[in-house]
């Protein structure tokens, strides 16, 4: 169980992970919750190094979290999973306003902060499952057709 605000939360592979140049480059990190009415957590941002990704998240009110994570290791093979844990803070704790739809690392959030209290309107926990890995899996498929166009253009033999 976590009592204390986390500020980073970060998986550990058994393989090196591919850093894309920067922030939010080929990996992705949401974390939601609680279970009860869940909201995104965090500003969708993740950094690779390594064999760990990881992204900075304060949390909302007590409950159950999970966190949804994929990233490509260096030999190309997507690698994604998650997790969930129980978040029940202390007091004194200062608590994150969550985003009612996912956020996308290097922009502003469209949506407005939404109290942790109040569930968003006609959202259900499946749909924002299968929302979340849509959006992951299209990251991926999108970094993972560039790396594959830059190395098909590396591998070219010029003409004589």
């Amino acid at each position: 169980m976590v009592t204390e605000q986390p500020g980073v939360i970060s998986v550990t592979t058994n393989d090196l992970l591919l850093d894309l140049g920067g922030t939010g480059s080929g990996s992705a990190m949401l974390v939601t919750g609680p279970t009860s009415a869940p909201l995104f957590y965090g500003d969708g941002c993740a950094t690779v190094s390594g064999a760990t990704v990881e992204t900075s998240v304060q949390l909302g009110a007590a409950g159950q979290y999970t966190v949804i994570w994929q990233t490509v290791s260096t030999d190309g093979h997507s690698i994604s999973d998650e997790f969930t844990f129980d978040w029940q803070p202390a007091a004194g704790q200062t608590l994150a306003d969550g985003l009612a739809a996912a956020p996308s690392c290097g922009t502003e959030a469209s949506a407005a902060v939404t109290d942790a209290a109040t569930p968003p309107p006609g959202d259900t926990a499946a749909d924002s499952s299968l929302s979340t890995v849509a959006w992951i899996g299209g990251t991926l498929v999108a970094v993972l057709l560039a790396v594959a166009v830059t190395l098909f253009l590396l591998r070219r033999k010029p003409r004589p």
